[in-house]
């Protein structure tokens, strides 16, 4: 804590300013001085004035004076309800029309456009974070009209991303995701029984709270951030932010639970949860075993992306790779048919042919 000689509000730093009554008197009256002639006080040099408009105001006849008071009181109400009938105007007619969207995705917002804000573009992926690349696949699998901004003012710092639509701003991905449901009727509710609802929200859970930080801690900490660069595109400011960064990773972490294991003992446990979750999957082409994907698959897809294609040489990877084929399979699946653009939507400054994710191989063969 400072101490009081190192407060900012230490009267020291102020003694440019008065700090008695009298010393107040004594600025006052070095800044009418040059006001008034020195045989006169303030008030003796204003009351002339005063006393011509009371005399004005004498000479008014009575029922003229109710007039004009009254009139001068109609006026101040009568523009009070005018600026209020053109301020709900102008409300009414932003929230009913949809607002031009320039080539650059300089959005402003729209009624008709549900606006999806996000961190750029990344060389190997759409995004490096889970969250943003689910909500986006969400919007894909369910053809909803959207616009990727990516330069927008979060409405609340440090929760990234976010939504925007009918001039409201959503926060927090399980948010957007019901409202979004709410507002094109697209939840899974309306496909799933209660018991795959159940099975779907365990699966979320784990996903949410184990896999995503598996990815968070070995990118920012246990690798050191070493990667990051190498996926996605960073300003010098920002490089200079990584250890900063790394730090508040590690602190979430912590906070949350995890962060306080064995960097050992979090890594066999995410292998063990990708493990269950390839059995949950088996041979399905959706993990709840429907004909569409559902909001598991878009979270399941979101986090398999990151671990296959931007965690090269993490023990994650090499378990996919190695022994869990059916997620590799998965993961394709998802990208040839809701990303065919993939390659268009990836941030080619500086990037050489080999770091590329590779092709698809021959021998897999994607199913609808």
């Amino acid at each position: 804590m400072s101490t009081p000689s190192q407060s900012p509000f230490n009267s020291s730093n102020f003694t440019h300013f008065p700090t008695t009554a009298s010393s107040s008197l004594k600025v006052a009256r070095k800044v009418t001085a040059n006001l008034v002639p020195d045989d006169e006080t303030l008030i003796d040099h204003i009351m002339p004035y005063i006393e011509a408009i009371v005399e004005k105001i004498k000479g008014i006849d009575r029922s003229k004076l109710v007039i004009y008071v009254g009139l001068a009181t109609a006026s101040a109400i009568g523009t009070i309800c005018l600026s209020y009938y053109v301020y709900n105007s102008l409300q009414e007619a932003l929230s009913s029309t949809e607002i031009n969207i320039d080539e650059n995705c300089n959005i402003i917002n729209s009624r008709e456009v549900l606006i999806l804000h996000q961190c750029p573009r990344a060389k190997l992926t759409p995004c490096i974070a889970p969250y943003p690349l689910k909500l986006e696949t969400f919007l894909r699998i369910h053809n909803i009209k959207y616009r990727v901004e990516h330069f927008g003012t979060n409405p609340r710092p440090a929760n990234t991303p976010w939504i925007t639509l009918n001039l409201q701003d959503i926060c927090e991905p399980e948010d957007c995701v019901k409202f979004i449901s709410e507002q094109y009727n697209v939840s899974d509710e309306l496909v799933l029984d209660e018991t795959a609802k159940s099975v779907s929200r365990a699966y979320s859970h784990l996903l949410d709270n184990h896999l995503y930080w598996g990815i968070a801690l070995w990118r920012w900490v246990y690798d050191e951030a070493r990667s990051v660069e190498h996926i996605q595109h960073l300003p010098p400011a920002t490089v200079q932010m990584l250890p900063e960064i790394r730090k508040t990773v590690e602190q979430a972490a912590w906070f949350h639970g995890i962060g306080k294991k064995k960097p050992q003992d979090v890594v066999s446990a995410v292998e063990t949860d990708l493990k269950a979750l390839s059995e949950f999957l088996g041979d399905k082409t959706y993990f709840m075993g429907g004909k569409n994907p559902t909001e598991l698959d878009c979270t399941a897809f979101a986090m398999l992306s990151q671990m296959l294609w931007t965690m090269k040489g993490s023990p994650f990877e090499k378990l996919i790779n190695e022994k869990l084929g059916n997620l590799i399979h998965f993961t394709w699946r998802m990208r040839e048919k809701f990303w065919p653009d993939w390659e268009d939507c990836l941030d080619k400054t500086g990037v050489v042919a080999e770091d590329r994710s590779p092709r698809i191989p021959s021998r897999m063969v994607i199913t609808e």
